[in-house]
């Protein structure tokens, strides 16, 4: 599994790809992913 960004510069999704053809969006989870978001969504507090 990636983590990482798709779509057009400033618009871009966060998603996490899970094969080369599976991409799963979790926007719903994280607004984007800059180091805070992913510590927050591996170790809540």
């Amino acid at each position: 599994m990636h983590l990482m960004r798709i779509g057009a510069p400033v618009a871009e999704k966060p998603v996490a790809r899970i094969d080369d053809e599976t991409y799963v969006e979790l926007s719903d989870v994280v607004p984007d992913f800059d180091g805070t978001q992913r510590r927050r969504v591996l170790a809540p507090r």
